[in-house]
C-alpha cells in the first residue's frame, strides 16, 4: 500500500525552474582556518562523543541502512521518514530531547507516522534570530529529505542529541535542534555537501 503522503523524486519540480526550489547546499561550506590545529577541548568532545550511549544507539540504526539506497520520502515537523530498497523503511525524529529511530519492513502504522509530526516540539520550519548555520534560511523538511531519493546511506555523524545519516558524493542530511522563536527546540534538516 502507497502511502498519500509518500513523495517520489520529481513530485516537488525540483529542478524544472518553477522557483520553488530550496537551496541546494551542495557546495562544500567554506573553513576560514582549514590549517589550524584542532583544540584540545574540541578532541575531547569529539572522543566523549563517539563513546557515548548515544552514539551506540544511533550505530544500531546505521548497521541496519548502511549501503540501501533512499526510493520514497515523508517529511513533517518532527523528523522524516525513508523508504529503503528491498521494503525497509527507518523513521528518524525528535522527541523534544533527543533524535531517535525506528525501523521496519513493509509499511509503517499510522502510531509510528505520527512521530514525525508532532506538535510537541519547537516549529523550525521559519527562518530564525539565532547565530546557526542556515538559520536565515526556511527548512521544509519534506523538500530536504526528497532530495536523498536515489542516494545509497554510506554512514553517518552523531553529536550530543542529534545525527546525519550520510550519502555518498558527500551528501548527508544535516539534522540541528536548535531553539525555535519561542525558545522551543526544534528540529532542522537540510540535504548538504560535505
Amino acid at each position: 500500500m502507497m502511502s498519500g503522503k509518500r513523495r517520489k523524486f520529481d513530485e516537488l519540480g525540483r529542478g524544472n525552474g518553477n522557483g520553488d526550489r530550496a537551496s541546494m547546499h551542495d557546495e562544500r561550506p567554506s573553513v576560514e582556518h582549514e590549517d589550524s590545529e584542532v583544540s584540545k577541548e574540541i578532541l575531547e568532545a569529539a572522543v566523549r562523543i563517539s563513546e557515548s550511549d548515544y552514539a551506540k544507539y544511533v550505530m544500531q540504526l546505521v548497521r541496519l541502512v548502511v549501503g540501501k539506497k533512499v526510493v520514497a520520502t515523508e517529511g513533517g515537523r518532527s523528523g522524516y521518514l525513508l523508504f529503503l530498497e528491498e521494503h525497509n523503511w527507518i523513521i528518524c525524529y525528535f522527541d523534544g530531547e533527543s533524535m531517535r529511530w525506528c525501523h521496519g519492513v513493509g509499511e509503517p502504522v499510522q502510531e509510528q507516522r505520527d512521530l514525525i509530526h508532532s506538535a510537541g516540539v519547537g516549529d523550525g520550519k521559519g527562518s530564525l534570530t539565532v547565530d546557526l548555520p542556515y538559520a536565515s534560511e526556511e527548512c521544509d523538511v519534506e523538500k530536504e529529505v526528497l532530495r536523498s531519493i536515489g542516494h545509497t546511506v554510506t554512514g553517518y555523524a552523531v553529536g550530543d542529541a542529534c545525527f546525519n545519516l550520510c550519502f555518498e558524493d558527500g551528501h548527508e542530511l544535516d539534522a540541528m535542534i536548535v531553539p525555535d522563536d519561542n525558545y522551543k527546540r526544534a528540529l532542522r534538516i537540510f540535504w548538504e555537501q560535505w
